[in-house]
């Protein structure tokens, strides 16, 4: 009877530890879908978000009192996100 009993609790938890997965690999499907779906409806979008997640170069840090390095990072950005969309959308 013992023995049952240790069965039937590894299969309850087998079963739990399956639903705890299942749910976890449901939502890195939803993320994986809303990123395409973005990529999809709004490529630029997805480009520029992506370049903002990845740090700063030294060369693009704002200067807050110099307003032209403010507006060259801008121009330069712009420029960036452009060129990755391209590559993007061209498949490469």
């Amino acid at each position: 009877m013992i023995e049952l009993t240790v069965v039937c609790v590894l299969l309850v938890a087998l079963l739990a530890w399956q639903a705890v997965d299942r749910r976890a690999e449901q939502r890195e499907v939803c993320a994986e879908r809303a990123d395409l779906l973005q990529r999809i409806q709004a490529p630029q979008a997805a480009v520029v978000a992506h370049h903002y997640e990845q740090p700063a170069d030294e060369a693009t840090e704002l200067v807050p009192d110099d307003d032209e390095a403010w507006w060259a990072s801008r121009e330069s950005r712009d420029e960036l996100a452009e060129r990755m969309m391209a590559e993007e959308t061209a498949g490469g």
